[in-house]
């Protein structure tokens, strides 16, 4: 039995990067809506959890006030129904948006549907892809479009102009070096799966991010053991397939954040925070909260300030999620609480998985970082984003966060929309925060 909880524990959590689209709202606090949002028209690119394309940076100097704050938070309905397994909520999916469609791909994906993992259930892994269109109608309304070829969860999704890729993983057989560009030619079309580059190694719970053209992946299991790694791919040049670049410091992660940022000198910048390690021979199990920035033009790692929250806490985001709120401000939440959790990584007990949803003390806390100021600001406490492995997305009206874990091994099939407004804009009607703004 402790074998049991020990390969639960392992493997529950996950990070996946995800960019999608979605809609309306069911309001839960703050305030009410009245109508739905337009999607909001930009001038410029800006980047949605870390996975579209960096625009030229253009700014102030000076240090303005923290420019965002918490509108409300809205509860979205609807969730796939061709399979009842799937119904019971996932966590470790791929979830991404298509370029030129308002269309929401999800694929993939685990949870427990039968036996509870406290009970010893087995994990069910899937390959099915869905899709939903985007628009200001309260209920997603999906459709299958698709399958990957085999059963998959626990990899990296980015969004790109060209598809949506969809990057290793692992289902209850093995881990995986497979990634796939997903590409749809119209809302009522099948979803096309194009093989790339395979990954030089297999990798599954990883983290990854894009910055202009060049996806880059960092840490995860290879080939089953926590790993430092680090690895880039040139969409403009697929024939080079994948280098390695230098390893990030400190302990091996998974189930790490990352996210592509601008820095204080303008420069584009890999950012990773948060993630694990389990035990493995002479290393002890780690639980990483600190931040690190990449730079590709020194190919050099540099430090970067650890989440905390208005206490001056420091908050773990292993397992959380993740979006690029503009090229300047990272939104973060959820994640586990990083004593419990190490704990249990250190000195697994027979009863870790039988407490109460309580007990785990996910965090609740919306963060933002600024990455030209280099701090961090808490600007809500958040039960309903209190997940790990959920997926955090821009759909054009808010940032929602799709299904994850309420405890360890207990999913939600809860979308929740968090809606942001500014120092300039108090109606969220773009809750992008726009470059202009000089944040």
């Amino acid at each position: 039995m402790i074998k049991k909880i020990a390969s639960f524990i392992y493997i529950f959590l996950f990070f996946l990067p995800s960019f999608a689209g979605g809609k309306l709202y069911l309001c839960t606090n703050i305030h009410s809506i009245e109508k739905a949002f337009k999607s909001p028209k930009t001038d410029y690119k800006v980047v949605h959890d870390s996975e579209c394309y960096i625009p030229a940076s253009f700014f102030r100097t000076g240090t303005p006030k923290f420019p965002v704050k918490l509108d409300r938070i809205c509860q979205i309905k609807g969730f796939p129904k061709k399979e009842k397994d799937f119904t019971k909520g996932i966590s470790a999916c791929f979830a991404g948006i298509f370029n030129g469609h308002s269309t929401l791909m999800i694929g993939g994906g685990c949870n427990f549907p039968d036996i509870p993992a406290a009970d010893g259930g087995n994990k069910k892994y899937y390959r099915s892809i869905y899709a939903a269109e985007v628009t200001g109608d309260p209920l997603f309304t999906w459709e299958k479009i698709g399958e990957f070829p085999q059963d998959v969860a626990y990899g990296v999704t980015i969004s790109t102009p060209d598809g949506i890729l969809c990057i290793g993983g692992m289902n209850a057989q093995e881990s995986l070096t497979q990634v796939y560009r997903v590409t749809l030619k119209n809302k009522n079309a099948k979803a096309a799966l194009e093989t790339l580059p395979a990954l030089p190694c297999a990798l599954d719970n990883m983290t990854g991010s894009l910055l202009g053209n060049i996806v880059y992946i960092a840490g995860g299991n290879k080939n089953g053991i926590p790993c430092n790694d680090f690895y880039c791919l040139d969409l403009d040049d697929l024939t080079k397939s994948w280098h390695k670049l230098p390893s990030f410091p400190g302990s091996p992660r998974i189930q790490a954040v990352s996210a592509a940022q601008v820095s204080s000198h303008g420069e584009q910048i890999f950012c990773l925070w948060g993630g694990f390690s389990t035990s493995d021979g002479n290393r002890q199990a780690t639980l990483s909260t600190d931040g690190y920035a990449y730079s590709p033009s020194t190919k050099k790692w540099t430090p970067l300030p650890d989440p905390t929250n208005n206490e001056g806490d420091t908050v773990s985001l292993g397992g959380g999620s993740i979006v690029a709120l503009s090229d300047s401000l990272i939104l973060c939440t959820g994640g586990v609480n990083k004593d419990i959790f190490l704990q249990a990584l250190k000195h697994t007990t027979p009863d870790y998985l039988l407490h109460p949803i309580e007990w785990y003390r996910f965090n609740n806390r919306l963060l933002v970082y600024n990455s030209r100021q280099k701090r961090w600001k808490e600007i809500a406490k958040v039960p309903e984003t209190a997940r790990a492995g959920a997926s955090l997305i821009f759909d054009g009206y808010g940032y929602l966060l799709i299904n994850g874990e309420l405890k360890p091994g207990i999913r939600t099939p809860d979308i929740t929309r968090i809606l942001l407004k500014t120092e300039t804009n108090p109606k969220p009607i773009n809750p992008i925060i726009s470059n202009q703004n000089e944040y």
